[in-house]
């Protein structure tokens, strides 16, 4: 289990805690996002915006303990962003 500290490192401004956090849930991101868009450059678009978003409004984060389930639902938002974007471009 990832430590809670590393967490509210992140939030405290610690880009390297940040970073930490990323490389730890990596193939938990993957494998979400792989199954919601199918497509690699969909895929490496989700992530990216994810950590973004993820970074910009870490501060938001109420409770560190979490943090996974606050990440995947910032990912989860953009496959959706990204599907309804070539839906409606169909």
């Amino acid at each position: 289990m990832i430590s809670i500290k590393l967490v509210k490192k992140a939030k405290n401004g610690d880009k390297e805690a940040f970073n930490d956090l990323i490389i730890y849930y990596q193939n938990d991101l993957y494998n979400i996002a792989k199954c919601k868009l199918h497509n690699e450059d969909d895929v490496c678009d989700a992530i990216q915006e994810t950590i973004l978003n993820a970074y910009s409004h870490i501060d938001s984060l109420k409770n560190s303990y979490k943090f996974k389930s606050w990440l995947i639902k910032i990912l989860i938002n953009e496959c959706n962003k990204i599907y309804l974007k070539y839906k409606n471009n169909r």
